[in-house]
């Protein structure tokens, strides 16, 4: 492979000279997970023992033996000279195919900042805490670390990380993943709680602890185990586990996925006659019954406002996944940020018992829902 070496001083990104315009995005996101190590873990200047720890990005335009789409390893760790060395194999993001990747069905502008932020969070892992709880004999689980990555790359990155992404997860653990998460006890006799399915109900059960008890109890995963860190927080294992069940049975979402359409902005937006639209993607769109083929929408400034009921419904055919949806509080590419959902509905029907419930809130910005003009 032929590289062009980008060096920040903290990482080193080698890039495909085929794909030079990835280098800026890329870098965004590891200089970021870079300060999200520091800001969570407390990782000033990463170290492997007694030596210095440092991470290379290589992003080949082509799959190799490392990488390819839906593939990324991160190889750690190894000396050179008097340093350690970590590396991200990522293939280039332009290479990739799809407007949407992964499990979640995520918009391919989302789903790379968190797939890189994953894997970067491992390099932070073993800076901040790998040696010292190898010295006290704690072996980490590798569905904590996986989980603990995922809820990073969700809640640390984008908007529709933080958001849509996350609802969509606990939608899928709902869905698929209920059996992943076991509570029992081993041979020891010790009351224990294991995740079988370490990126989706790993990544849940992070980011239900995160958001309880703060970033913090994630570095303290790292150090102790589970057992250990619960009863410094008032918890035990037992108790997380019904507070787990718990919180899935709390607004659990209709029987089947096609009562709630999921949908994501798709940074686009053209001009009519009949005025400016943007661009909404239904992620779920192979779930929706065959008869809802209308959309009514909703909309308000903020949160704190009521709802405003469009009158009018739009067509969107089954077999279409995207729909332009213009609104009055949408007149022009520099309008300010206001909130969307919508449901869809039966021919002519507009009744609560006839529509499906309301998708996910969409948060409208002019750099996530209306970036490009498609008419130019």
């Amino acid at each position: 492979m032929e590289y062009l070496e980008f060096r920040d001083g903290r990482y080193t990104i080698c890039y495909s000279p085929d794909y030079p315009d990835d280098l800026d995005l890329v870098d965004l996101w590891v200089s970021r997970a870079f300060d999200l190590g520091f800001e969570k873990y407390g990782v000033v200047d990463p170290t492997w023992g007694d030596a210095s720890f440092k991470l290379t990005v290589y992003l080949p335009g082509t799959a190799t033996a490392f990488t390819s789409q839906g593939t990324v390893r991160m190889a750690c760790c190894y000396p050179d000279g008097e340093e350690m060395h970590a590396e991200v194999h990522y293939l280039t993001p332009s290479a990739w195919e799809g407007s949407v990747l992964g499990g979640l069905s995520t918009p391919s502008e989302y789903y790379h900042p968190h797939y890189l932020t994953h894997e970067v969070m491992h390099f932070f892992q073993w800076a901040c805490c790998f040696a010292a709880a190898n010295a006290d004999g704690y072996h980490w689980p590798t569905w904590l670390t996986e989980g603990m990555a995922e809820s990073d790359g969700y809640r640390h990155t984008t908007e529709y990380g933080r958001t849509t992404a996350v609802a969509k997860l606990r939608n899928r653990v709902l869905d698929q993943e209920l059996d992943s998460v076991i509570y029992g006890r081993n041979l020891l006799d010790e009351q224990v709680l294991t995740v079988t399915s370490v990126y989706w109900a790993g990544g849940w059960v992070m980011n239900y602890l995160a958001e309880r008890y703060g970033d913090a109890i994630h570095v303290d995963l790292l150090r102790r185990p589970l057992a250990e860190v619960l009863p410094t927080y008032g918890t035990s294992t037992g108790q997380l586990f019904d507070d787990l069940v718990d919180e899935l049975d709390a607004g659990r979402r209709p029987a089947t996925s096609a009562a709630y359409p999921s949908m994501a902005c798709t940074g686009r937006y053209w001009r009519s006659t009949s005025g400016l639209s943007f661009e909404v993607q239904i992620l779920n769109n192979d779930e929706r019954p065959a008869n809802h083929q209308w959309f009514q929408q909703q909309y308000r400034t903020d949160a704190s406002r009521p709802w405003t009921t469009d009158a009018t419904i739009s067509l969107v055919r089954v077999e279409r996944d995207a729909s332009g949806f213009s609104t009055p509080l949408f007149t022009s590419a520099a309008s300010p940020p206001f909130q969307w959902r919508a449901r869809s509905c039966p021919p002519s029907q507009t009744s609560d018992s006839a529509c499906s419930s309301w998708s996910n809130v969409i948060n409208w910005t002019r750099s996530t829902c209306a970036s490009r003009d498609v008419t130019q």
